[in-house]
């Protein structure tokens, strides 16, 4: 996977492992991961963390079980881990993104993030007013001086989803179902259809993408899907993906949960979850900032970092023949090795 270098060193000197953020699943322990060598951080003063102001804006409730959840309890974790003072804040419409990101920055945060690339465009509208501040966006596009994309390559794990959907489906037939028609979020399901084509080219990838973010919506699409003959459902769609969830599990069939681990909400249904470290990652990011960055540059963080994994139910795992986990295996070591590359959102 081709890295930012100037703003990676930083990053990937600094990680340390912590829980991911978890909804009301059981949360599960990062497996310990070896960072790649580097050749040393940037000739900048380095802060210290804990004295840090760290805001974040939301598209949604920060109670949603899903994306917005995800990105309060990285904020939490910020504080936690590293000491900031921090704050969360909902902030949908890009006027709120850009007035709210000003209030920030004027009441003197040291970071602001934007929890979605649809933070990339406000931002860089005011950024560059407020040298002082640093601007991350989870996704996105716009890189200046002081703001740049955080990228977390969720599409690995759903790559390795679609390699063990293919595997297992018996009508041939996978649902896909997105929140909405951009590059963060679709980067998820084109991955997932190219792991399944990978094993299986004649597989159908029924794609979906909802007008409204809720679960009765999801939970008609994903109906829709399984009365064509999906069997297996995957659904990335913020609190739309407890609707596909239930669809699955009205119809006895399998479901791979999005983002966090749903096994508890479908222990006879969800077959496995692709998990994404956002604790990890906004930590890092935090960390990075604090220790000084010589140019703004994507932050890629994934797989090979431990950020980015998947997670088998165990009460459905026994069901799975072996050779399906180890093709989820040897899928995983290729993609950590590099052997397998996965597009993101920028390709």
């Amino acid at each position: 996977m081709k890295k930012c270098l100037s703003l990676i060193m930083v990053l990937l000197l600094l990680l340390t492992g912590c829980s991911s953020g978890q909804h009301t699943a059981s949360p599960t322990p990062a497996p310990e991961s070896n960072p790649p060598q580097q050749s040393g951080l940037p000739n900048q003063t380095e802060t210290d963390p804990s004295s840090l102001k760290v805001a974040t804006l939301i598209p949604g409730s920060p109670t949603d079980g899903g994306f917005c959840q995800l990105g309060a309890e990285a904020t939490q974790a910020v504080k936690e881990q590293l000491g900031c003072e921090v704050t969360i804040i909902e902030a949908a419409t890009a006027d709120k993104m850009k007035s709210e990101a000003e209030t920030l920055a004027e009441e003197g945060y040291d970071i602001i993030f934007g929890h979605g690339g649809q933070y990339s465009s406000p931002f860089a509208e005011i950024s560059g007013e407020y040298p002082d501040t640093w601007f991350v966006t989870c996704g996105g596009t716009e890189i200046q001086k002081n703001q740049f994309p955080l990228n977390i390559t969720f599409e690995e794990s759903t790559y390795v989803a679609g390699v063990v959907a293919a595997m297992m489906s018996e009508s041939g037939k996978i649902g896909m179902l997105v929140g909405g028609d951009y590059p963060s979020y679709t980067k998820t399901t084109r991955a997932l259809e190219l792991g399944a084509k990978s094993v299986n080219e004649t597989v159908e990838c029924m794609f979906a993408v909802l007008s409204n973010i809720d679960m009765n919506e999801a939970y008609e699409t994903t109906m829709s899907q399984i009365t064509s003959g999906a069997d297996i459902i995957f659904s990335n769609s913020n609190e739309g993906s407890l609707g596909s969830i239930k669809a699955a599990v009205d119809n006895q069939i399998y479901c791979i949960g999005a983002l966090a681990d749903y096994s508890a909400e479908a222990p006879q249904s969800c077959l496995l979850s692709c998990i994404c470290d956002y604790n990890m990652a906004y930590v890092a990011a935090v960390k990075a900032c604090a220790a000084g960055i010589e140019k703004s540059d994507i932050l890629f963080i994934g797989m090979a970092d431990g950020a980015v994994r998947l997670v088998w139910n165990e009460n459905l795992k026994n069901k799975v023949p072996q050779e399906v986990l180890d093709a989820a295996d040897e899928t995983i070591e290729k993609i950590v090795s590099g052997e397998i590359h996965v597009p993101t959102e920028y390709e």
